[in-house]
């Protein structure tokens, strides 16, 4: 038996409902709402219809992660799309151990680890601009701050 959470209107109720609650009719026949798991597996069988409905129901939710983490809404828009295009191309590889947004949260942080890596290595650093830069926090009015409360 699968239990999926409920957020009702009221923002400070929350309950937990069975899974046979979340059905809804289509052409008198009762159908599932479906989870992430159960659309992946039928992904992986060819059914494309259920790989879009997938991605689209990620899609908002890493963008919305990519942003927080590169700070840029145009790179986040083009990694968003390179990590749908890892998490669709590495789809057999999921095991189900854990929930598909988990896996697919694990992709997506590990691409944009790797993305923020490779974008500092490709800054060239003279260390006439890593003298500049300590110099500005050394001359930062919070350290004499910390220096007055030492001497006291």
């Amino acid at each position: 038996m699968t239990y999926h959470w409920h957020f009702p209107l009221m923002p400070n109720m929350v309950t937990l409902v069975r899974s046979e609650c979340l059905t809804r009719e289509t052409n008198n026949i009762s159908e599932y709402a479906m989870t992430e798991e159960e659309l992946v597996q039928l992904a992986l069988s060819g059914q494309r219809d259920k790989l879009d409905e997938l991605i689209g129901r990620i899609q908002k939710r890493i963008y919305n992660l990519v942003v927080r983490m590169l700070w840029h809404p145009d790179d986040a828009e083009d990694a968003t799309q390179e990590i749908l295009v890892k998490i669709i191309t590495n789809l057999s590889s999921f095991r189900g151990d854990s929930l598909f947004i988990t896996w697919s949260w694990q992709i997506a942080v590990n691409h944009l680890l790797n993305t923020r890596k490779r974008r500092y290595e490709k800054q060239n650093l003279s260390f006439e601009q890593m003298g500049e830069d300590l110099s500005h926090f050394a001359t930062d009015d919070r350290i004499g701050t910390e220096k007055e409360v030492e001497m006291r």
